[in-house]
């Protein structure tokens, strides 16, 4: 009987080592690196349309902030322009101080809106930038333990005999 129980294990083994010979492991690392280039230019395409959101909204806002700012621009020097002709001569260097402050203070707030979407736009950029390396690493990640699992798989009759 125990003839009978060496015989079939010598057989199975034979049997794995057979079935591992014909195995041929080329297309399934070619297919796993295919993934992989699938997964990246995904993720390239996902950031190419973020960058191109940011910049749209940039271009908007500056064309909106720099329309504003020349409408009040306008407005104070017409404001003033009214105010001197009906005013004397001796209240005109108030009203002229007055047109100043006012376009100081535009110009100022103009700065400041200016500074906010410059760091938008970079905070934005920097968040895209993370997001495709984050998933990059994914991305390399899965590929390596789709190699990792491929190594372990038995490719000719020895390994496959002892496996």
């Amino acid at each position: 009987m125990t003839w009978i129980v060496a015989g079939l294990t010598a057989a199975s083994a034979v049997y794995k080592g057979v079935r591992a010979s014909g195995t041929n492991l080329a297309p399934a690392r070619s297919a796993a690196e295919q993934v992989k280039q699938d997964q990246l230019d995904l993720l390239s395409g996902k950031k190419t349309a973020q960058l191109e959101g940011l910049d749209i909204g940039y271009t908007s806002g500056v064309r909106d902030l720099s329309q504003g700012t020349q409408i009040q621009t306008r407005d104070v020097t017409q404001m003033g322009d009214i105010a001197r002709s009906k005013s004397n001569l001796a209240t005109s260097g108030t009203i002229e101080q007055k047109v100043k402050t006012q376009t100081t203070d535009i110009l100022g707030k103009y700065k400041s809106d200016m500074q906010k979407l410059v760091e938008t736009r970079a905070l934005g950029q920097t968040e895209a930038d993370l997001a495709y390396r984050s998933g990059e690493m994914s991305a390399e990640e899965a590929y390596q333990n789709t190699l990792t699992g491929l190594e372990q798989t038995s490719d000719n009759f020895w390994e496959g005999m002892f496996s």
